[in-house]
């Protein structure tokens, strides 16, 4: 592990209670990764492109991700639409 001390939760970054729930969702994440691979991403050695390939696999899932709600959200304007008419 790193030099970093390691922190405990919980803890309380902001008086927001939806923001706390990401970085409580987040904190999870971190800890899953760090049991899967055995060191936080600090820690991960990889070079400067494959970073950048992490980075734009994770996007593109978000974009795919957004574009299903987008047909969802249309899906459900119009399943209402024939419903008030």
């Amino acid at each position: 592990m790193s030099n970093f001390k390691r922190i405990i939760r919980p803890f309380v970054l902001t008086k927001d209670p939806l923001v706390q729930v990401i970085l409580e969702r987040f904190a999870k994440r971190s800890e899953s990764g760090i049991k899967k691979f055995k060191r936080t991403v600090l820690e991960a050695t990889k070079s400067v492109d494959q970073w950048i390939n992490e980075a734009q696999e994770e996007s593109w899932d978000t974009i795919v991700y957004l574009e299903k709600l987008k047909t969802e959200l249309k899906k459900g304007e119009s399943d209402n639409k024939k419903d008030n008419s």
